[in-house]
């Protein structure tokens, strides 16, 4: 079995402990998704600026992925930026745009990201992965944040390209998901957003850990 290379755990805010998530990465291979998005900074998954900035502090021991949104989304795409923004987003280690825009040329998001040093990653929705080998990185994601699990997961490539599977991963099903993705050998990641909030709609690091458990096994701190 192939296991993932990382796990990505998006929604950390405001109420995450920055202590809790540097000791789920000091244990397991993670990432965290911080979702960007300006207008809606301060609700719960998307932390203000002030704690972001907090966040990157403790990037040399934390791998970071700012996802953005909305504006943020569009603003990337187009290469518009303040210089704070492009302070901001040149700290993280991949920059994640979400958007469901078809006509943008991944080619040419992929070119703004290597302006700021940044791996860029796109998500595909269709049946399968985008053909083109060159460029971002690509996320299998049809469910955007919001829980749901796709009828069937498409199968990976043993070509060494790293590729990612979202989309209602949480820690009740996260071995069923490895079982069927490395049945068809290739590198990858997973990354989940909903099956991380407990009933309180809070980010929670102890199912984190539990997806963790799940995947690698126990580990001692």
């Amino acid at each position: 079995m192939i296991l993932p290379e990382f796990i990505t755990f998006t929604g950390a805010d405001d109420q995450t402990s920055i202590e809790g998530m540097l000791a789920l990465s000091h244990r397991y291979p993670v990432e965290f998704g911080i979702l960007v998005s300006p207008a809606r900074e301060g609700i719960p998954r998307y932390p203000t600026a002030e704690v972001i900035d907090c966040i990157l502090e403790a990037r040399g021991r934390l791998n970071l992925a700012a996802h953005v949104c909305g504006n943020a989304a569009r603003a990337f795409i187009a290469g518009r930026f303040t210089g704070a923004e492009k302070q901001r987003l040149s700290r993280f280690r991949r920059v994640q745009v979400n958007t469901a825009d078809t006509s943008i040329d991944p080619h040419e998001v992929d070119a703004v990201g290597a302006e700021l040093g940044v791996r860029v990653v796109l998500q595909c929705r269709g049946e399968r992965f985008p053909s083109d080998d060159e460029g971002p990185a690509w996320l299998f994601d049809t469910s955007g944040g919001r829980g749901e699990t796709p009828k069937a997961w498409p199968s990976n490539r043993n070509d060494g390209i790293l590729r990612g599977y979202a989309g209602g991963i949480n820690p009740d099903n996260v071995r069923r998901v490895v079982d069927v993705v490395s049945y068809t050998p290739g590198r990858y990641w997973l990354d989940m957003e909903s099956g991380v909030r407990n009933e309180h709609d809070e980010f929670d690091i102890g199912l984190c850990r539990k997806v963790c458990e799940a995947v690698y096994g126990e580990r001692q701190p």
